[in-house]
């Protein structure tokens, strides 16, 4: 369920002005472009730490011409989005353009943060790009790493950034090698903490290979998508195995579209690779979804099915497998609303608008993975040349009420509270199934941590009526201690799932 309020929000620019937004929004920074949260899909800007601070990264300008004043900044908050701690600069590349960025977080809350710089080479005076890496320890960023150093480079234009479960970091991004004018090709690196891996050219061809998006899936094979300008502008597709990237193949193309847009790429519980992408097939632009079952890939489904352009996608799932989406639609010449769709209970929702901003919202970006305390969004509002970076939370329905099966076989199962909350060493969770209508009952009890990231599971298989305890012990599917935080059970049978909150504290 998602509820609506009227609020009042006062900018940056000490103007006020009124929106209809769902559940909250305040106003946490502000840039000189629309594109501040970043032009392309592949991109996260917003995280959870275990504790539940948001840390969200955006620039401060957009491309060449805001050169003398375009950083990256940080700013987080530590009360669930209420307030906002003041932006810290995370670029410090003073006359120097930064913008693009990607945010990813590992499981000891350190930060890593990757964006494009620009650096204007002679003697032709000519702009070049380069990717730059710095990382957060919670008390500050480190100083700027260049990672692409590929010599008489054009430019390195788009990023996508990932954790796997041992903390390495992946990294991919479309780099046009010299001369300029040459083709884009996608290239990966990974780092291990100490070193960038030298660049690996995936795509390796003579065609434009431009906005590249990673996944991953719960055993580390990486899933990368982006997007190929050739007849039919196809959606591009390969994994990564640890060894070696597969094959790279079509997995959409559209004869009669003219362009395609970024894509992006999601990857279940199930390790079910899911891709959203525009193109304008039937004149004006529209969303489209595919999704991998068995041993290929689903028909296109039109997502948007507007008279309107929509584009730039933002999907991401929780940790009931649902997808949530976001997307711009032009309403106006040059000015565009936020949209917002849901995959459910085995069916897309209605789409709605959540913004109606008579000024323009753009380049919305989801939390990823959401958390239980609700969705996160960002993205900006406003019109040239101020903008401000707007973050909202849509609280997620979990409940008894919202997702029990009609069904009274399962009307009386219960998730309790873990004993004790908080705990040190270990501690008790019970269910209870008190209706023995139809048993056994197919029942899963895993722990998330506050990403929605799976940590350990607990319980998968048959089990009869009545009262049942699992203990936990702090540790993940690993069998490495986690680090002191909040923690959710989540219990499953059928349709029917329930969430309750678990703090671990070390001595």
């Amino acid at each position: 369920m998602i509820s609506f309020c009227i609020i009042i929000i006062p900018s940056e620019s000490n103007q006020i002005w009124s929106e209809y937004y769902p559940d909250s929004a305040v106003v946490i920074g502000s840039s000189y472009h629309n594109f501040a949260t970043g032009e392309s899909s592949g991109n996260r800007v917003s995280v959870r730490d275990s504790r539940g601070w948001i840390h969200v990264v955006y620039s401060t300008g957009y491309g060449i011409p805001y050169a003398n004043d375009t950083e990256i900044m940080h700013v987080y908050s530590t009360d669930n989005g209420e307030t906002w701690l003041e932006p810290i600069n995370v670029s410090r590349t003073d006359s120097l353009s930064s913008d693009e960025p990607t945010l990813a977080i590992d499981s000891d809350n350190v930060l890593h943060c990757l964006w494009r710089q620009a650096y204007r080479v002679a003697p032709e005076s000519t702009w070049h790009r380069y990717l730059f890496y710095s990382q957060f320890d919670g008390d500050s960023w480190s100083l700027p790493y260049q990672v692409t150093m590929t010599p008489n480079s054009g430019t390195s234009l788009y990023s996508s950034l990932i954790v796997d479960s041992y903390d390495r970091l992946h990294a991919v991004w479309d780099e046009q090698l010299a001369p300029f004018g040459s083709d884009y090709d996608i290239f990966y690196s990974c780092y291990n903490g100490t070193t960038w891996s030298g660049p690996y050219n995936i795509s390796d061809d003579n065609y434009d290979s431009a906005f590249p998006c990673l996944a991953i899936d719960s055993g580390d094979t990486l899933h990368l998508v982006w997007r190929k300008r050739v007849s039919g502008h196809p959606i591009m597709y390969s994994k990564y195995n640890g060894i070696n990237w597969s094959t790279h193949s079509v997995i959409a193309t559209t004869p009669n579209a003219s362009w395609s847009g970024a894509p992006i790429i999601i990857v279940n519980s199930i390790s079910r690779p899911q891709v959203i992408w525009s193109n304008d097939a039937t004149g004006n632009a529209e969303l489209y979804y595919i999704q991998y079952i068995d041993t290929a890939w689903t028909l296109p489904y039109n997502l948007s099915n507007s008279d309107h352009n929509s584009v730039g996608p933002n999907i991401s799932i929780d940790t009931s497998g649902n997808l949530h989406i976001v997307w711009m639609e032009d309403i106006d010449l040059n000015r565009y609303d936020i949209y917002y769709r849901t995959h459910s209970n085995g069916s897309w929702q209605e789409s709605m608008n959540l913004t109606e901003d008579t000024e323009g919202s753009y380049c919305p970006k989801l939390g990823d993975p959401i958390s239980p305390n609700g969705v996160d969004l960002i993205w900006t509002s406003g019109f040239w040349p101020h903008f401000d970076i707007v973050y909202m939370r849509l609280n997620l329905a979990q409940g008894i009420e919202e997702n029990q099966n009609p069904e009274s076989v399962i009307k009386d199962i219960v998730l309790f509270q873990n004993k004790s909350n908080p705990f040190v060493q270990f501690t008790d969770i019970s269910y209870q199934i008190t209706n023995t209508g139809m048993e056994p009952y197919s029942v899963q009890l895993k722990v998330y941590d506050i990403n929605g990231r799976e940590i350990k599971e607990l319980v998968d298989g048959y089990k009869p009526a009545g009262l049942h305890t699992v203990r936990w012990d702090g540790k993940n599917n690993k069998g490495i201690k986690v680090t002191s935080g909040i923690y959710f059970s989540r219990l499953q049978v059928r349709k029917y799932f329930d969430v309750k909150r678990i703090l671990l504290v070390k001595k």
